[in-house]
């Protein structure tokens, strides 16, 4: 137990780092504000803001409590910045209306009670509080989804053929084809689906039950939301207030209603990634499961394997095959009816893509980085993190920086890529509390 003093002095030290990055959230969201949308500035404050993350997810994975953890807290202001990357303040415009703006007005009330020691959260009003948190997500997302109805992008049009091939029993990587969106293409190409089976599967579910694609990504933000009740209830006293300001950061940032609008793929493994988090002692085959899941909607995350191969956390040979063996089988499907259409889709289509100059890395300044320095640098980085990882809290944060380190190198990284990162380093403080205890089940 926490003794009374100590109480109050992890809810003040909470306190203060919360407003140290909200503070440094609003200076990087009002530097990206003065910065020209698709410029070299925004390229440049991009890599460096990349590079005080990993900074600050290298200082709290070491030592996640006391003036180390501030260092944490600005990992997650600067992801604020990141998540705005490719699209800048626009933004902000897929999330006007009276409704939206209703729901974003609830979520800063809930911000400002947890940051009042007076008004700390018990562990019931936090729950209603994070019940309430889900609501506002579900309802931002289905105002975004009413309010654009068709988005004309490409990625749109991919899940809903996606859809009608498997209905018919067709072959995903051969059967689907659409013009490629891409302002680089003139859309003067075709497109095969090139993301994994398990996203496709996913995205078509939504498809048939809702009639939109979309409500794909808007349940898996909801999802991860509430999963922070199972935090909640476990977490210290002191600390319920930091998990529910964290959950608010998560669900109040601008980027991702943009990301449901325009069908990105990104935010549906975020839940199972927290799932695995949350089983992480209680249980190395279940919890390394939920992230193989995770790892099996996007082709990225297999740069983050080695943070599970070479964890020196107990039973992390059995979370990493466990990982491992479960993004294999969900894969496997893909090659079935031969290997060459979806290596072609899956992974030579991202590989030889040009530089993206209009993107959220250093491509936007003119550099391509060849792909094997961007490999040494990212499974070096990803080593040095594994070596400090015991806990779900710090698999978490080392995830968020193997991440960075690849997007910001890489030749194409925009919002919803950097939306990833921010949710993973925003729940994983939550799991690490200032005070070291670890909050999984």
């Amino acid at each position: 137990m926490i003794g009374g003093g100590a109480s109050t002095s992890i809810q003040r030290q909470t306190n203060a780092q919360l407003s140290v990055a909200v503070l440094i959230g609003t200076v990087t969201v009002l530097g990206v504000a003065a910065t020209p949308v698709y410029s070299t500035a925004q390229g440049a404050a991009v890599v460096a803001t990349a590079a005080l993350l990993i900074f600050a997810a290298a200082r709290a994975i070491r030592a996640p409590r006391g003036s180390d953890f501030v260092t944490g807290s600005t990992a997650v202001a600067s992801g604020v910045f990141l998540a705005f990357g490719y699209f800048g303040i626009h933004a902000a415009p897929s999330a006007s209306g009276i409704v939206v703006v209703g729901a974003r007005l609830l979520l800063a009330g809930i911000l400002a009670l947890s940051l009042v020691p007076a008004l700390r959260f018990k562990r019931w009003t936090a729950a209603v509080g994070i019940v309430m948190i889900a609501t506002a997500i579900l309802v931002v997302g289905a105002w975004t989804i009413n309010a654009f109805p068709k988005p004309s992008i490409d990625v749109f049009d991919l899940h809903v053929a996606a859809a009608d091939v498997i209905r018919a029993g067709g072959n995903l990587y051969q059967d689907v084809a659409v013009v490629d969106g891409s302002p680089l293409m003139n859309g003067s190409e075709t497109l095969a689906y090139p993301y994994p089976p398990i996203t496709a599967l996913i995205f078509s579910l939504a498809t048939w039950s809702f009639g939109d694609p979309r409500w794909a990504s808007v349940l898996a933000m909801a999802t991860a939301g509430l999963l922070m009740l199972v935090v909640v209830r476990r977490v210290a006293a002191p600390l319920v207030s930091w998990v529910v300001a964290l959950t608010v950061a998560f669900a109040a940032n601008p980027t991702w209603p943009f990301v449901v609008r325009f069908a990105w793929t990104d935010t549906i493994g975020i839940p199972f990634l927290i799932g695995g988090a949350l089983l992480w002692r209680r249980s190395a085959l279940a919890s390394g499961a939920l992230i193989g899941f995770g790892f099996a909607t996007k082709q990225y995350y297999i740069v983050a394997l080695p943070l599970l191969l070479l964890a020196k956390d107990q039973d992390g040979m059995r979370r990493f095959w466990a990982a491992a063996t479960t993004a294999v089988v969900l894969t496997a499907p893909a090659m079935i009816g031969g290997f060459s259409a979806p290596w072609a889709a899956l992974v030579r289509f991202h590989l030889t893509r040009p530089p993206r100059l209009d993107g959220s890395s250093v491509a936007s300044l003119g550099i391509d980085v060849p792909s094997a320095i961007v490999a040494v640098v990212v499974v070096g980085l990803a080593g040095w993190f594994a070596r400090q990882i015991r806990s779900s809290g710090q698999f978490m944060i080392g995830l968020g920086a193997v991440l960075a380190a690849l997007f910001a190198l890489g030749s194409q990284a925009f919002a919803n890529y950097w939306l990833v990162i921010v949710s993973v380093v925003l729940l994983g403080l939550a799991l690490g509390s200032p005070e070291g205890r670890e909050t999984t089940l």
